[in-house]
């Protein structure tokens, strides 16, 4: 995985270590099969980690999205009701105050030293799990719950188990020609269940490289595209719109 926005790179050895010292940490605050984890960040190359974190201890990742308001955050936080949420930034109060007013005990989780939260990198730096473990997962575990956009009403938590995943990530890959020598760029945000689908639950299994873009622009994407020789992007509408015209195109 490359952080588009930073150059950081981890490798498959280094996202299972870090990835079963959080299923870990995750552990000993009783966190398991039937919990769920709320996820609030942007997309880094941390991402990828936090949810097999997650997965491997068991327990389901609730995406929410980083424009959500107070109101839409405290009404997910209310119907998922997670033991621990994991954010940077801004979201860190406006998640522990979404959870004061659902009524959820919440545990904080944060990326860098925010006070009052636990921070991450501690959490990613402990031990407890072999990194390569087989995780006890079954087909009909739930894995996600992302909302919808609300266009058709309130937005609806939609519950995917590992099953569904595994089974819309092989029938992509196969479609859409993923393989070991792809380079996913993940412009739409993981919080987004087309963005966590294609941009991580595909590239993983197949060996492919993901390249992560925190906000989007056209300019960005371009420049990761040709920086990394990308295969497989991706993007809002609006960008791919705007690709279609833009001269820049032919200059990457």
């Amino acid at each position: 995985v490359i952080d588009g926005a930073t150059g950081q790179r981890r490798s498959r050895g280094e996202l299972a270590a870090q990835s079963a010292a959080l299923a870990s940490a995750l552990a000993e605050r009783g966190v398991g099969r039937g919990d769920l984890v709320a996820v609030a960040l942007p997309n880094t190359a941390r991402w990828p980690v936090i949810a097999l974190g997650i997965w491997r201890a068991g327990a389901a990742v609730a995406p929410f999205g980083l424009r959500w308001t107070a109101e839409e955050t405290r009404r997910a936080l209310a119907r998922v009701r997670p033991r621990v949420a994991v954010t940077a930034g801004p979201s860190v109060s406006l998640l522990r105050e979404a959870g004061v007013e659902a009524g959820i005990d919440l545990e904080v989780v944060a990326h860098g030293q925010v006070e009052g939260a636990t921070p991450l990198e501690a959490l990613l730096e402990a031990g407890g799990m072999e990194a390569f473990a087989e995780p006890r997962l079954a087909p009909t575990d739930l894995a996600v719950v992302p909302f919808s956009s609300g266009t058709g009403g309130l937005p609806k938590g939609v519950r995917l188990t590992h099953g569904n995943l595994a089974a819309s990530s092989a029938q992509v890959a196969a479609s859409l020609g993923f393989d070991a020598d792809t380079v996913a760029l993940a412009a739409v945000p993981f919080s987004h269940v087309m963005g966590l689908g294609l941009s991580l639950c595909v590239p993983l299994p197949v060996g492919a490289r993901i390249v992560t873009l925190p906000v989007p622009d056209t300019g960005r994407v371009l420049e990761l595209t040709a920086r990394h020789r990308v295969t497989h992007a991706t993007v809002p509408v609006p960008i791919f719109t705007e690709l279609a015209t833009d001269p820049r195109v032919e200059r990457h």
